[in-house]
């Protein structure tokens, strides 16, 4: 074989060689419907949570229900804590202190507090039920 037909030879496979390497050209199918944007919070819905403070720091606060079960909330630079209608400061607030907490959901699913109430301690008493009283019998 000559030199000139090894290299037409070569010129007219080689094309064929490299569409093998590039696999097969892809096509759509149809069109596809957009994404539905993803799942946020209902905007505008108030939580509010009751409790007794366990733990207070500058991004989180921590309440244990009244079921027993420990919340955790994250605090924001919009986050007012309110005692008797006034704004305090987060530190005079005492651990184990009965909260109200209005929170607000994040696209997260994380609560968000909005205000942070220090409830008195005859308030946090009239919303439990009053234990009920036994009468002793008479001898």
């Amino acid at each position: 074989m000559t030199r000139t037909a090894r290299l037409s030879l070569t010129l007219l496979v080689l094309p064929f060689f490299l569409a093998a390497q590039g696999g097969y050209p892809r096509t759509r199918r149809g069109t596809t419907a957009p994404l539905p944007p993803p799942a946020t919070a209902p905007k505008g819905v108030v939580l509010v949570f009751h409790g007794k403070l366990k733990v207070l720091d500058k991004k989180k606060i921590v309440i244990e229900t009244e079921e027993s079960q420990l919340l955790t909330i994250k605090l924001t630079s919009k986050t007012k804590f309110l005692s008797d209608g006034k704004e305090v400061k987060p530190a005079t607030i005492d651990l184990d202190a009965p909260l109200t907490v209005d929170v607000n959901q994040d696209t997260d699913a994380s609560f968000l507090a909005v205000n942070v109430t220090v409830d008195s301690p005859e308030k946090s008493n009239q919303d439990k039920p009053a234990p009920e009283k036994t009468n002793p019998k008479p001898d």
